[in-house]
């Protein structure tokens, strides 16, 4: 009888784990397809790239530098718990790319930070992956910013 009532119990929270599993799930694949929303495309990371120095005088900053690191191929489906899926996944499967970058940009302290909202609440998806602050007393009040980014392109091999 106690053995059964632990057998009891154990199913009864297996059953819990498995609710909760499934809610998570569910919350999980709405927050995945609003990021899917979010993701730009060539055009719109184009028109973005386009849009930067622009931005910068907008805010009363100078831009004096963009460098482009290695592009970053990052699969939309995760594969690893079903590898029999991994080569169908591989011919068809939507994926992003993350471009990253490093701005220089140069202005004033309240500025910089007028910048860094603008890109911050971008409406597609961006990371701020790092921030460096430089000054020199020759150039007071202006500092520099260098300012490391990346833009999440949607792709698609189909």
């Amino acid at each position: 009888l106690v053995s059964q009532e632990k057998l009891l119990q154990v199913r009864k929270q297996k059953a819990e784990d498995m609710s909760l599993l499934q809610e998570n799930s569910e919350k999980f694949r709405s927050e995945l397809a609003s990021l899917k929303n979010r993701l730009f495309s060539n055009a719109t990371a184009n028109d973005f790239l386009k849009f930067l120095p622009q931005l910068a005088k907008e805010t009363n900053n100078d831009l004096t530098d963009i460098k482009f690191l290695t592009i970053e191929i990052i699969p939309l489906e995760d594969t690893s718990l079903n590898p029999s899926k991994a080569n169908e996944a591989q011919e068809a499967m939507d994926y992003f790319a993350k471009l990253p970058m490093q701005l220089t940009i140069q202005g004033r302290y309240s500025n910089i930070t007028k910048l860094l909202d603008r890109i911050e609440s971008h409406e597609a998806l961006i990371s701020i992956d790092g921030i460096k602050l430089d000054t020199d007393e020759k150039n007071m009040p202006e500092i520099e910013l260098h300012l490391a980014i990346g833009l999440y392109i949607a792709q698609s091999k189909t």
